[in-house]
């Protein structure tokens, strides 16, 4: 699957990337106990490959399609792409990365032999139906967001106690986190969402209250689980050790960013000395494996100067605990749930954890772009300096994620095929591309061209792993030059559904070259993709 561009850059991320999930453990995770058994198969769980009946793949656009509607109309604002250093709010004493210390003797993972990994990365992966994905990364570091999700099947019984409202933009900023980790270190972070609303399936709950006798829901809790632990195998044995993030928004008045590592607020409050004497509060929190290795206390590592609270403070944004808001002092705080205190370390392992829990101001249209961007950041300085990783190696720009550097495809006897992905990517013409419909493609995309001939057809099938648009134009990269030739040649944009291949025809009037660009609707949204153009 990793050729083209895979091979000079994904393919170097397979050697810089490889997922390999077997530790101790057998390679891929069992299926939940409770899965249906027509869905049990002897293949790890790849329901993203499997053949769905026409009638499905029309259901399964159209409600995509319903989907990418409603996000239209909550995301007014294009998405911009600023620098953060230019645009963030004001931080004071300018801030200098500083080189991580020789904390371990553990610079890289063990890369080798990525072909034995049951999970590709890069590769999205879904359970039952979809709801919950599991993108395979090849970092130390563990993403997920557990109420970020929007879907409401009718297969599902409504949950009727516990907190049933989701986490607006928790899904987004988690996305955009991801893809600033991997501009920045040419490699992904494992990211593991879950897609179903909070009052469907709460996933930061033990799975009574998570699903509350609902099988289906049941059957989701432990895809949520299980990939979240086929992750946390693959960082044990590749990388030694790692960090869990469970993303989360908060509504609290102090507009503040909270990290959460099950230290109640009364505990935060405690003197630095009195936490770190003994093992009593050690104990008790998620970072108990790294705060016990020598030369590091449990204070600093809370709201030290080089802790991720501090990180995100000398950024411009408001954080507990951190130097400056060592503890919550009454104020709104959530200290950490169910993940964090399953997949981190307090009950042992090398994996620590940490709950996120970012104010929703901090992720609105016009401010979760920045913001996510200054979190990646700082999470990867915070686990390069206390785990002693070397990781940033900083991609190029994507070129081809500009309409006039398109990469030029060449048919062998009739036919192109290439697997790419728009992670790297930028998105040039941020709210301006429309192709003469309603809707403004906000998403990266990548450019491609190629030469057509007269009276020919030209079948165009994508299967990508994210909620892709296609849209195909002749003439110049001007932006009205392309959105008037995408109307005209009636790839306009067309809708091409998760895990679904679509094709669409295109015939050419004339010979000539045109482009073909692979984007999406929102910022949030992209992925990898296989593509093939036949002409006939």
């Amino acid at each position: 699957m990793f050729t083209n561009r895979r091979q000079s850059r994904w393919f170097a991320l397979l050697l810089i990337i490889s997922l390999s999930f077997s530790m101790e453990w057998s390679c891929a995770p069992a299926l939940p106990q409770h899965e249906p058994s027509h869905e049990v198969t002897t293949e790890p769980r790849t329901e993203s490959i499997r053949v769905r009946e026409p009638a499905q793949e029309k259901h399964k656009e159209a409600e995509a399609a319903q989907t990418e509607a409603q996000h239209e109309h909550t995301t007014p604002e294009p998405l911009v792409e600023k620098d953060i250093e230019t645009s963030r709010p004001d931080a004071g004493e300018p801030f200098v990365e500083k080189a991580p210390d020789n904390t371990t003797t553990q610079p890289m993972c063990d890369l080798t032999n990525p072909q034995n990994d049951p999970y590709q990365p890069g590769v999205a992966y879904f359970g039952r139906n979809r709801y919950i994905k599991y993108i395979a990364g090849s970092l130390p570091i563990i993403l997920s967001a557990p109420h970020g999700g929007s879907l409401k099947p009718s297969e599902i019984k409504s949950r009727t106690t516990g907190v049933l409202g989701g986490d607006t933009y928790s899904r987004e900023y988690t996305y955009e986190v991801a893809r600033r980790l991997y501009q920045l270190t040419g490699r992904l972070p494992h990211i593991i969402i879950n897609r179903l609303h909070r009052s469907k399936l709460d996933a930061n709950r033990e799975i009574v209250e998570a699903s509350q006798g609902d099988k289906n829901s049941e059957t989701a809790w432990g895809e949520f689980k299980d990939y979240i632990l086929a992750a946390k195998k693959w960082v044990t044995k590749r990388c030694k050790q790692g960090h869990y993030f469970d993303l989360h928004t908060n509504a609290h008045s102090e507009k503040w960013m909270e990290l959460g590592y099950l230290l109640y607020s009364s505990q935060l409050a405690l003197k630095n000395s009195t936490l770190d004497t003994g093992t009593t509060y050690l104990n008790k929190t998620s970072v108990k494996t790294l705060a016990s290795q020598q030369g590091h206390t449990l204070s600093t590592l809370l709201r030290g100067p080089e802790s991720l609270g501090a990180l995100m403070q000398i950024r411009g944004y408001k954080t507990v605990p951190s130097p400056k808001y060592p503890d919550p002092n009454g104020g709104g705080y959530f200290s950490g749930g169910y993940n964090t205190a399953r997949y981190g370390s307090k009950g042992g392992g090398v994996i620590d954890g940490t709950q996120i829990e970012t104010h929703l101001s901090m992720i609105q249209n016009s401010t979760r772009y920045n913001y996510s961007r200054a979190l990646a950041e700082s999470i990867l300085t915070f686990v390069e300096r206390w785990y002693g990783f070397r990781l940033r190696n900083p991609i190029q720009t994507v070129p081809h994620s500009a309409c006039l550097n398109a990469k030029v495809l060449t048919f062998q006897q009739g036919e192109v095929t290439l697997n790419d992905d728009t992670w790297g990517a930028l998105a040039q013409y941020p709210g301006k591309i429309t192709c003469g419909t309603s809707s403004k493609l906000n998403g990266p995309q990548v450019y491609y061209t190629f030469s057509v001939q007269s009276g020919k057809q030209y079948d165009i099938t994508i299967k990508p792993d994210f909620p892709a648009r296609v849209y195909l134009f002749a003439g110049g990269c001007d932006i009205n030059d392309l959105n008037a030739g995408c109307k005209a040649s009636k790839i306009d944009g067309i809708l091409a559904v998760t895990d679904v291949e679509k094709t669409m025809t295109y015939t050419a009037t004339k010979t000539t070259s045109v482009r073909l660009a692979v984007g999406s609707l929102l910022l949030h949204w992209l992925g990898s993709f296989t593509l093939t153009i036949r002409e006939r």
